[in-house]
């Protein structure tokens, strides 16, 4: 029988549970109240509570329901849903799915809480819940609410809508299987081929629009295969992923990949398939290179005009068209001569400053290589002006400072050893080790701490 439901007294519901009455209990004081567990489903969409331990379930649902409360949510069977405070029949109008849709007014059936065309939808084809894919003929669809094979697919084999026109398995009748696999128009295809858009296409390539079969990369559009996402224009072929026309691209002339050589001062050029060059603006063509005729002095105002050479140490020039000559680097025009100011003693530092006898040119000016400090015996050598003086030609000690072959600094340091050449400094002290090795410390401690003894 059904069980009424009865209201608990306020303070028994908690935020975060609810109450039933225990059955056989007629006192409805908070005594005969105990907390519900919700355990489960009846399988119809309503809560399944319990009392304590020992009494009887029992299935409480009544025809209200609230949508907010998650209690009233359960009320409803999975077939119904909550309208104006009320289970609602959801798979059918005037509530189908939601609450006031109907199909109806669409020309649509309601179907299990959906809107569908009974005339072409395959899984409720003229009734609902008539799948077309529970036929004991697979792959039909529903047209004007009956299961058929589809236009593509007119043929049954083996249980199967197919088209023994393309069906490798069933190529031009049923159980006629192909050996590659691929069949067109009914007949199977050859090896190393595939079916494609209704032909038997090479692999590697795939059909374009039932007449021709395109190389893998291009696309296909009116009949005409497009290279990597476009067609490629009239005259044009497609090289590299990009559409190009091999009678005038440079760098695919006469044939995929075919780049025209490139010549200094020149810009390759592809006419009808056939590589060439012209030079660019400036330059003019002389055989097989090209050269400015303004500036070249192999090609000075005409191909093949050589400049003349000019004097010793100069090079031809051309200018506008001109021949004419410089002199080299490092050297100056000196009436129609090129000379060395920095070494000419004849031209010292400028045209015509000749240097006094017994004088030499270094770096532009004379000098006497036997008593110059900076050009001593010759214009690289240069003395320590601070401890040296030139003297015939050679650098030599000032006097005081001589110690063997090299110069002190002062008059003040000490001579260790002429025949070393050793010396120290005014604050050190000559150190000699048991092999007459030099060295300098600033005590004889410090030679001892070496291994050596003061000198």
């Amino acid at each position: 029988m059904s069980i009424p439901r009865f209201s608990a007294p306020e303070s028994l519901y908690p935020s975060h549970g609810y109450y039933a009455a225990v059955l056989g209990s007629s006192d409805m004081t908070s005594a005969a109240w105990v907390p519900a567990v919700k355990v489960g489903d009846d399988g119809g969409g309503c809560a399944v509570e319990c009392g304590p331990c020992g009494s009887t379930c029992t299935r409480q649902c009544s025809s209200l329901c609230n949508p907010t409360q998650s209690w009233g949510e359960s009320c409803c069977l999975s077939s119904e849903i909550c309208c104006g405070g009320k289970c609602t029949d959801a798979w059918h109008d005037p509530n189908c799915g939601a609450c006031g849709k109907k199909c109806s007014t669409s020309g649509l059936t309601c179907c299990y809480g959906a809107c569908v065309d009974l005339s072409s939808n395959t899984q409720h084809c003229s009734a609902c819940d008539n799948n077309c894919a529970n036929q004991p003929v697979k792959n039909m669809i529903c047209v004007n609410g009956a299961c058929v094979c589809p236009p593509y697919s007119p043929d049954i084999c083996g249980g199967a809508c197919t088209d023994v026109r393309f069906d490798g398995k069933n190529c031009g009748s049923c159980g006629n299987r192909c050996a590659s696999g691929s069949c067109s128009q009914g007949k199977c295809c050859p090896p190393g081929t595939y079916l494609s858009e209704g032909m038997c296409c090479p692999n590697g390539t795939f059909g374009c629009g039932n007449k021709t079969c395109c190389p893998a990369g291009h696309c296909c559009s009116d009949g005409r295969c497009k290279c990597h996402g476009k067609c490629c224009g009239a005259g044009q072929d497609c090289c590299r992923k990009s559409c190009v026309t091999l009678d005038s691209d440079t760098q695919n002339c006469g044939a995929c990949g075919n780049a025209c050589p490139v010549h200094a001062n020149s810009t390759a050029t592809c006419d009808k398939g056939v590589c060439g060059w012209r030079c660019n603006p400036g330059y003019t063509r002389c055989g097989n290179a090209c050269e400015n005729l303004n500036n070249d002095p192999q090609n000075c105002g005409a191909c093949g005009k050589r400049c003349p050479s000019g004097p010793l140490d100069s090079h031809p020039t051309c200018s506008h068209g001109a021949c004419n000559w410089t002199c080299n680097s490092g050297f100056t025009n000196c009436g129609g001569t090129c000379k060395n100011l920095s070494s000419d003693p004849q031209n010292c530092g400028r045209c015509g400053t000749v240097c006094p006898s017994g004088q030499t040119c270094c770096g532009g000016s004379c000098v006497d290589l036997n008593t110059s400090s900076q050009h001593c015996g010759s214009c690289s050598v240069a003395c320590n002006s601070a401890t040296a003086e030139c003297q015939g030609g050679t650098c030599v000690c000032k006097p005081g400072l001589a110690c063997g072959s090299t110069c002190m600094s002062s008059t003040e340091d000490t001579c260790c050893s002429s025949e070393a050449s050793a010396w120290c400094s005014e604050t050190e002290v000559c150190c000699v080790d048991n092999n007459g090795n030099f060295s300098c410390a600033y005590d004889c401690d410090g030679c001892e701490a070496v291994g050596a003894h003061c000198s």
